[in-house]
């Protein structure tokens, strides 16, 4: 015949009080009372047997575990306070539960009452279970009526924060503000480090945006970090307010305008886009440190169709570097495709088309006409300021009005009865506004354009990390591709039939009648334009493009 005891408290607070020196002093007394040592003493710390927590998975459960193994065995006895330290759930549930563990023979018993629970007296069976039955009542029901006097505060807190923007004292003070006074304030350094982390999240991708961050920042960054204050939303003022439902922390709404906004709803859903775009896409591959590759998930193999990587290659003595596109498909799956082009005169080349479409109308180059209509088209696609500024006010109308939304649907969700007549009337305002904002969204949405008015603008852009970020964003969002391959052909023999020519030609070149010729298809706006070249015959000085190395230091 053995003992073991159970002892639970439910908060830190209980820890260091009495709560647990309350409930093991008595096991002395059952000791000297019935002759047993107790073997072993169970404790749950901070385990709410309201939710059922402790049987769930605390060590309650391990003396579970212990009875199905037969560790405990009939006879045996469980030590405890009182039966609400087992469980404070539904009259069923804790009855029977504890009868389970009587029915095996094993009996309970309580120090604050002295009492002995056991099914070896049958003529008592009645009032085992009539006392348990009415202790068990008695503490659910005192744990439901302190479950909701503290939702009840809560509810108020949130309440006042929500009307009036009242700080709480579990509000947590997030990074870039601070609480003065019962008021929230920006931290100015911590807030332009928040800003220029969005500015890059979309331009750059958030691994990227966190590693250029940190060079500089505060705190230390992480992807986890970034994620989760995109979900609080508490850079554009939101607080996001959670209840505990069944032991479970449960999203209920956002509150606007607690906070001051570091950064506007514009900006906030554009870095919410450019992340969903590059999860939708799935593009491999990552930035180089100086953004240098601008065709950047724009480049395909025309050989096989697998996308162009970017890579760089140095002489043994560090002395050159080279820099290519090469066929992904093949290099990584080995598939035999091994087209490479060298990727300095690929950029030539666009710069060449950029230099057409800027400097020249299509009729003065009837040749090149539908390419320079074509990238004129988008590259003078920019936005007028008064356009972008009444974009930005609609955006950040339409993000609020859909958060409203949102919390209102939520709202009429926990509700158990119908919801009453001015929430639904609130939400069918507040639809026909997001659809009316949307309308005037879609009347003003253009494709991303480039600030640049010359071939110049373009190669200043071309030399700053920023400036290649902005020309790859806006070859993606046009979706602007290019198609490339490359191959070593024998000019004399394309250009001339006759031996005698071919033999005189051979002569006078040599080695130079063999070249690498690269084609180049361009699609914009589903129209594809085809150029042939050869390496050897561009200059690369034309562009400044000799000494691509350059790009990365800048």
């Amino acid at each position: 015949m053995e003992a073991y005891a159970y002892v639970r408290y439910s908060t830190a607070r209980q820890s260091t009080g009495d709560s647990v020196e309350r409930q093991k002093s008595p096991l002395s007394r059952f000791e000297d009372r019935y002759g047993v040592r107790i073997k072993e003493t169970f404790v749950d710390a901070g385990v709410s047997s309201f939710r059922g927590d402790n049987i769930k998975k605390g060590q309650f459960r391990s003396l579970l575990d212990k009875i199905e193994n037969k560790e405990i065995v009939a006879g045996d006895f469980i030590v405890l306070e009182s039966i609400d330290r087992v469980s404070r759930q539904e009259l069923n549930k804790t009855a029977s539960q504890l009868y389970a563990i009587l029915e095996k023979g094993i009996k309970i018993y309580t120090t604050n009452d002295e009492k002995l629970y056991s099914l070896e007296d049958k003529s008592r069976d009645l009032e085992n279970y009539l006392m348990i039955g009415l202790i068990a009542k008695r503490a659910n029901e005192e744990s439901e009526t302190k479950s909701k006097r503290r939702k009840s505060a809560w509810r108020k807190v949130h309440n006042e924060a929500k009307e009036s923007g009242k700080a709480f004292s579990n509000s947590r003070v997030h990074y870039g503000y601070k609480l003065v006074d019962g008021k929230y304030q920006i931290v100015e350094d911590e807030a332009e480090e928040i800003r220029q982390l969005f500015d890059l999240i979309i331009n750059e991708g958030v691994y990227n945006a966190v590693a250029e961050v940190n060079k500089t920042a505060k705190r230390k960054w992480t992807a986890s970090n970034v994620y989760k204050l995109m979900r609080s939303k508490a850079v554009v003022g939101y607080l996001r307010r959670q209840e505990t439902v069944d032991g479970k922390r449960e999203f209920r709404e956002y509150i606007p305008d607690f906070y001051p906004a570091i950064i506007d709803e514009f900006t906030f859903r554009r870095a919410e886009q450019a992340i969903a775009r590059r999860k939708t896409n799935k593009v491999s591959g990552r930035n180089t440190e100086a953004y240098t590759n601008i065709f950047r998930h724009t480049a395909y193999c025309d050989k096989c169709g697998s996308k162009m990587i970017y890579t760089k290659k140095q002489k043994a003595s560090g002395k050159y570097k080279y820099y290519y596109l090469f066929c992904n498909e093949g290099k990584e799956k080995g598939t035999g495709c091994r087209n490479t082009i060298d990727y300095a005169y690929v950029l030539h080349k666009f710069c060449e088309k950029i230099f057409l479409a800027t400097a020249f109308n299509a009729e003065d180059i009837p040749s090149h006409a539908s390419l320079i209509n074509a990238l004129a088209k988008l590259l003078s696609n920019k936005k007028d300021i008064e356009k972008a500024k009444q974009q930005r006010e609609l955006e950040n109308k339409l993000a609020k009005e859909e958060m409203t939304e949102a919390n209102l649907q939520r709202m009429i969700d926990n509700l158990e009865e119908i919801p009453p007549n001015y929430v639904l009337k609130k939400l069918s305002n507040t639809e026909k506004e997001i659809e009316g904002l949307k309308t005037k969204l879609t009347l003003i949405e253009e494709q991303v354009g480039l600030e640049m008015d010359s071939l110049s603008d373009f190669m200043t852009m071309l030399r700053s990390k920023k400036g290649r970020a902005d020309i790859n964003n806006f070859l993606i969002a046009n979706n602007i591709t290019f198609s490339l391959t490359s191959e070593k052909v024998d000019t004399v023999a394309r250009e001339y039939s006759d031996p005698a020519t071919q033999k005189l030609f051979y002569k006078l070149e040599g080695k130079r009648a063999k070249k690498t010729e690269i084609t180049m298809k361009i699609t914009i706006e589903g129209e594809t334009f085809v150029d042939n070249f050869y390496k050897e015959d561009i200059d690369l000085d034309e562009y400044a493009l000799a000494d691509m190395s350059q790009l990365e230091k800048i």
